[in-house]
């Protein structure tokens, strides 16, 4: 989901390394909530947990602020619907 076809090697290790730690800390930050998806708080807490952890994990450049804005999105809108559905969400990166 965090792929870009222009990217260097070196800053696909890091993006390889970015997906895998957002995926375990979006696990260990939503356990805690049951049923966040209902609630609107929640809802933008883990969106700005996102965003903030993109922010600071994918190299820049390649990817600049409007990409990870609509990175940040993406990977949002899969991790909500897969748990509004009770599903995990692996390989959500």
């Amino acid at each position: 989901m965090l792929f870009k076809d222009t990217i260097s090697k070196a800053d696909l290790e890091k993006l390889k390394l970015a997906s895998r730690s957002l995926l375990s800390a979006l696990r260990v930050h939503i356990q805690p909530m049951p049923n966040w998806t209902k609630n609107t708080l929640t809802q933008a807490d883990v969106k700005m947990f996102i965003l903030d952890n993109l922010y600071t994990s994918l190299p820049r450049p390649p990817f600049s602020d409007a990409e990870t804005d609509s990175l940040a999105s993406r990977v949002y809108d899969f991790v909500w619907q897969r748990s509004a559905v009770g599903a995990m969400f692996v390989g959500a990166t």
